[in-house]
């Protein structure tokens, strides 16, 4: 048996911040234990929306849980088609079909089209709805969060029909509304009229 001297010591101690019981090193343990959570993908994408980008609801590979947007108080509570709880302050929905800008006519030609495929009460979703800028309510039919759709604006110029076929306005998607942010344009419209996008349809709440 002999005396260990305070260097002898320190250098065990020392080998020991990097060797475990099992002789597994402390490097090799931390790249066994990295996160295995999945990235984030797109899905629901549809060819539109400002710049004529492909635009889409983000979604957790780990969880496949969509982004919810809480609704405004008040209202009865109910369960929104994409998940979340949503506010009854109005129905929302989108045409099954995209609609080019070019081909939209006129504010009743987008009114009918939503009648048409949703029944009577149905109207092409006008800017001023709920006051301006969005509208919170539920949506009665599947898409995917992230959607743009075409919208009209009765005291502006933003339509592909009103003003020569240039820009029209277009909305998007949320858990729980439909809603001019982010990207929209009310005054001069802000999305190519050659796109192909659905009409956003509202009626009032039941």
């Amino acid at each position: 048996m002999f005396n260990r001297s305070p260097r002898f010591v320190s250098v065990l101690a020392l080998a020991g911040c990097f060797v475990d019981a099992g002789g597994t090193s402390t490097s090799d343990a931390s790249a066994s234990a990295s996160s295995t959570s999945g990235p984030a993908v797109t899905t629901g994408g549809e060819t539109g929306g400002p710049g004529g980008t492909t635009t889409g609801a983000t979604t957790d590979a780990s969880t496949g849980s969509d982004a919810t947007t809480t609704g405004a108080s008040g209202g009865t509570d109910v369960m929104a088609s994409t998940g979340g709880e949503c506010l009854a302050l109005a129905q929302l929905a989108m045409t099954k079909d995209c609609v080019k800008g070019v081909d939209i006519a006129s504010e009743d030609w987008g009114t009918q089209r939503c009648a048409e495929e949703f029944g009577a009460g149905w109207s092409w979703i006008e800017h001023h709805y709920q006051g301006g800028w969005d509208v919170e309510g539920r949506w009665i039919e599947e898409a995917s969060v992230g959607l743009r759709g075409w919208v009209q604006v009765t005291d502006q110029d933003s339509e592909c029909f009103s003003n020569g076929g240039t820009k029209g306005v277009t909305w998007v998607r949320t858990s729980c509304s439909a809603t001019c942010h982010p990207g929209c344009d009310a005054y001069v419209g802000d999305t190519p009229c050659d796109q192909c996008l659905r009409l956003i349809c509202v009626a009032a709440a039941r």
